[in-house]
Parts: C-alpha cells; structure tokens; sequence
C-alpha cells in the first residue's frame, strides 16, 4: 500500500500544469492549473541562445526573471503586448518556452519548475517581390534602388555585415524578418513604400554586406529578400594615430592608462593582449 501510495504521489507531483490553448504567429493562449503563487515566464529559442542559457529551467531561476502569479489562470501572452509591466515577446515559426515554477512569498522558487514547449506558425508568404539595384558602390558607401511589385504594400531594407546577419539567419525566416523590421527603431533600418532610392554610408570599405529586404502584401503576408554586395577598396593613405601607455600610481600592477590622438581617423579600435 505504501509503494502505490507513493506511485500515485509521484504521478501527480509530474503532471505539467501548463496547457497550451491556441497559437498564432504573433500570440499563444494558455492556462497555468497551480493553486498557490508561482513564478511565470515566456521566452523563445533564440533569446536563450544568445544568452547563452542552456535550458529554460536556468532561465527563470535568477531572481526577477519569472513574473509572480498566484492561482489557476488563462494567459493571452500577444507579441508587443504587456503583463504585469513586462513586454511580451512572440515571434511568427518559433520555439518558444512557457516556464512555471512554484515560489514562496519572497519569490524563491520552492517546486518543481515546468515547462511546456510550444512552435508559433509563420505568417503566409507575400504574393508579389521587389527588384533591387546596387550603384554608385564606394569604399565607405552604396546607393541601393528598389522597385517594388504592385501587391506589395510597404517594405523594410537594412544593410549588415555578413558574419552578424549569418548568426539571425541561423534562428530562421521569420526571426529575420522581424529583425529587419525593427531595425528601423535603432536607425539601422527604413520602412518604405513604392519605389525608392537610398544611400547607404558609414561602411567599411573593401568588405562584403547583407542587403536584407523584408516585404509585406496586402494580405499582410511576407517574405525575405537577401542579396550580397562588397563595397570598393580605398585608395586614401591609412589615417595616422599617436598612441601611449602611462602606468597609474594606483594600483600599477593592474591598470593601464591609454591615451589615443589621431585627426585623421573617424573611429579607432583596441585590442591588447599580454605577452605573458
């Protein structure tokens, strides 16, 4: 009777709590079933891979990581949207991972810690392209033409290095659109209609870029476009910088004073290693 008893005990305690009801490309729609207050958190694959955390178990045990709820609950959790002052974060054919785990009143966690694993669809593909046009390539600059379908209704271009937008790509379509999308927030980006024409500087010469273009029909479907491009070689003499090491009268052993002058450099980087 005690080894039943003790089954029946074990089979409860490992029943997950967390059923998901619907997904979208942009929301998920699930209910936690845990009466006492628990910590709760989503997050998808490609966040905890650039965290570089191995599991959402470690996720959410940091303190301020899970949000604390309390008793059975249906969550909407839609993509731009906000619970309990956190922004909420869903991204179209992705992994993503609802964590719930049981805390204390201080929010230590003090149970099991349950995750479910759900996969958002991706949005239709757009009906319709764009045409593109590289011109005027220079060392530091291209201009960049585009011509888009009659379908389609508005587009995003960003340019980036190759090895950076090679590591999004790894994460799939759908995360790489939306990337491209919101690089217009960070001033890497722009949102555009009908047929354009822009110049793009600040970049490197003699190296190759992504030009990505993320396009969206009427429908509201989208689709990605990429296409290579190396800007020209610079035939301008390399600037001249003046650089010094001054040891510090605190702390010698460990700090460094580095003084850098040039008037002729836009930007200088660092980098020093010891020889021993």
């Amino acid at each position: 009777i005690v080894m039943v008893t003790h089954d029946r005990y074990f089979l409860e305690r490992v029943v997950n709590p967390i059923t998901v009801l619907n997904t979208t490309y942009d929301s998920i729609t699930f209910e936690v079933n845990i009466a006492a207050t628990y910590l709760l958190q989503v997050v998808d694959y490609a966040t905890l891979d650039q965290l570089n955390v191995k599991s959402p178990e470690e996720y959410i045990k940091p303190a301020g990581i899970g949000i604390p709820c309390s008793g059975a609950q249906e969550f909407v959790w839609s993509d731009g949207g906000s619970y309990s002052g956190r922004t909420m974060h869903v991204y179209p054919g992705m992994v993503h991972y609802i964590i719930a785990a049981q805390c204390d009143s201080n929010n230590n966690i003090t149970g099991e810690i349950f995750v479910r694993t759900v996969t958002t669809p991706s949005k239709a593909e757009a009906k319709g392209g764009i045409t593109y046009e590289f011109t005027d390539i220079k060392p530091t600059s291209v201009c960049i033409n585009t011509t888009p379908d009659e379908n389609i209704v508005k587009y995003w271009i960003h340019v980036n290095s190759i090895k950076n937008f090679d590591q999004i790509l790894e994460y799939g379509t759908a995360t790489a659109i939306d990337m491209v999308k919101k690089s217009v927030a960070y001033g890497t980006g722009l949102e555009l209609e009908g047929p354009s024409s822009n110049t793009w500087s600040g970049l490197l010469p003699n190296t190759e870029y992504y030009l990505a273009i993320a396009i969206q029909d009427a429908a509201g479907g989208e689709s990605l476009v990429t296409a290579r491009f190396t800007t020209g070689v610079s035939d301008l003499p390399a600037p001249k910088v003046e650089a010094s090491v001054v040891t510090t009268s605190e702390k010698p052993h460990e700090n460094l004073n580095i003084n850098i002058f040039s008037a002729e450099a836009a930007s200088v980087r660092i980098a020093f290693a010891p020889t021993a």
